[in-house]
């Protein structure tokens, strides 16, 4: 016999543990996967930085300190600037 609604208090709090249960279970599946999504989208752009910055801005982002037009011609007062 199918029964479609809880009888006793016990049921009814057996069926909310269940539906509990189950919707913690969905969100860590969730997180999980948002977890590895953002792990492989990090290791994409980390990979592919330069190469993304190139395409869409025409330019590599340089680094700082190994930059000629930087550290071969400090200011007219003859201060580097304070990232050197």
């Amino acid at each position: 016999m199918l029964q479609c609604a809880p009888t006793t208090s016990f049921e009814s709090n057996l069926l909310l543990r269940q539906q509990s249960l189950g919707l913690i279970l969905s969100w860590l599946w969730i997180m999980r996967y948002m977890t590895l999504l953002g792990w492989l989208m990090r290791l994409i752009v980390r990979k592919f930085w330069h190469s993304l910055m190139t395409s869409f801005f025409g330019m590599g982002m340089p680094d700082i300190g190994s930059t000629p037009w930087v550290t071969s011609h400090p200011r007219s007062d003859g201060i580097r600037p304070s990232f050197l």
